[in-house]
């Protein structure tokens, strides 16, 4: 049986989207330097989905370990901080809305933005 205990283990990310991208620059702080896969040959952030709500207590945590927060907020926007959920015949289940203010607790930013903000790096 091998001794693991003096061998660096190997760490692999299944997806270079913007949560094993942050994974991935948690763990390099750390010292831990893991291999990202990702099935696109490109980055394709920019084109996938709109902006995502980053919340305080997951998102933006992570974000911190990441090295990454004075950046990540010269970046998000705070507006539109509203939330319904509807089904298919526009029955609402939940309507909250949010008075305008100049900071909230789940800034929105571009997916694309994000990602590129993750493989800048600290």
């Amino acid at each position: 049986m091998k001794n693991t205990s003096t061998k660096q283990r190997r760490i692999a990310i299944i997806g270079a989207g913007p949560g094993g991208l942050t994974l991935a620059l948690i763990l390099q702080r750390h010292g831990i330097q893991p291999v990202v896969y990702e099935r696109e040959p490109h980055d394709k952030s920019s084109e996938r989905g709109g902006s995502l709500d980053i919340h305080e207590e997951s998102g933006q945590r992570a974000i911190k370990e990441a090295g990454l927060y004075d950046k990540f907020q010269e970046l998000v926007r705070y507006e539109g901080e509203d939330f319904r959920i509807l089904d298919k015949t526009g029955k609402i289940y939940i309507d909250e809305v949010t008075e305008p203010v100049e900071k909230g607790e789940r800034p929105e930013i571009d997916r694309g933005t994000l990602c590129d903000l993750l493989l800048s790096g600290p």
